[in-house]
Formats: structure tokens, C-alpha cells, sequence
């Protein structure tokens, strides 16, 4: 399996790297959603991590992006936000919705 992770800090893409790199054969980052795109061509990723909040696009219209090119695409959206971000990212496209908080949630849904 491939992971591709977006995710605009450093930090939480290293930490997503360690915690996962015994179930994926290859991980792969970008730090804006404007790279999913290309990276998703680039890699064709089991699953996509996808931050919300980034400099130049934000997850949601990536993840409506890569819907749009790739309606196969899983995308897990990973935020500190809920509410109207949570219901718009299920509206874009997303498989599942998981709270920086509670990271460990992800391998129930990738396994």
C-alpha cells in the first residue's frame, strides 16, 4: 500500500510517517493541497491524509479536486476543526474525518 500525506507542517508529516511507515510499503508527503493533484498522478496512493487548513489550498477544495479526477481516491481528512469543516469535507468526497487529537482512529479505518 501507498500512503500520500498533505499536510503544511512539518511535524505532523514526520509523526504520520513514523506511525504508519510499518503498514504502507511507501509514504509520500506534500505540504499544500495545490501539490495533491500532481501527487496523486505521481504515486496513485492507497490513501490520502489530507490536512484542511494550508497556505495556498486548503484540503477541502483538493479533495474536491482529486474527487473530481480520481472518484476512486480514499482521502481521510485530519483536522483540529469539526462542525461545518467536518460536514463539508464528507461533502467534497472524503471517506472518513479524524480529529488531530485522535490520530490512532486512522488505523481502524487503513487496515
Amino acid at each position: 500500500m501507498i500512503l500520500l500525506i498533505i499536510d503544511d507542517s512539518r511535524t505532523i508529516r514526520d509523526f504520520l510517517r513514523k506511525m504508519f511507515e510499518s503498514i504502507f510499503e511507501n509514504i509520500y508527503e506534500c505540504e499544500d493541497g495545490s501539490e495533491a493533484l500532481n501527487a496523486y498522478c505521481m504515486y496513485l496512493p492507497s490513501y490520502v491524509f489530507m490536512d484542511v487548513q494550508m497556505k495556498i489550498m486548503d484540503g477541502i477544495s483538493a479533495t474536491v479536486e482529486l474527487i473530481k479526477h480520481f472518484p476512486e481516491a480514499k482521502i481521510i481528512i485530519i483536522s483540529i476543526f469539526n462542525g461545518r469543516t467536518k460536514e463539508a469535507a464528507f461533502k467534497a468526497g472524503t471517506i472518513a474525518y479524524v480529529n488531530k487529537e485522535n490520530l490512532i482512529e486512522l488505523f481502524d479505518i487503513v487496515r
